[in-house]
């Protein structure tokens, strides 16, 4: 798909035709051919090593209150995460429960 995207850049550049005829021909999106990838850099213009793993997560990550002053930004995004993940795993015991005491009895 990189090829298609790099020529459909190329054809747009000359003005071959319309970014939404050349997208729909060589099957990419139309920002594929607007768009080029950001790389991460330092402010000293170094690229930024891309982190594979998530980083570690604190004993009372589910509890635990989030700021910048608090905690670094990529925990803070895998905390969120894993707490919307934890959440939706939940649901459906939590309606049932939920459920179960709205009945009244008779």
């Amino acid at each position: 798909m990189s090829q298609r995207t790099a020529l459909g850049r190329h054809w747009v550049a000359e003005g071959a035709a319309s970014a939404a005829v050349i997208a729909k021909v060589l099957s990419v999106s139309r920002q594929s051919l607007y768009r080029t990838p950001k790389v991460p850099r330092t402010p000293t213009g170094q690229r930024v090593p891309l982190r594979l793993v998530t980083p570690e997560l604190p004993d009372d990550w589910p509890t635990m209150a989030l700021g910048p002053e608090l905690v670094e930004f990529d925990v803070a995004i895998c905390i969120m995460a894993r707490r919307h993940r934890l959440r939706q795993s939940l649901w459906p015991f939590l309606a049932s429960m939920k459920s179960q005491q709205l009945r009244l009895p008779r």
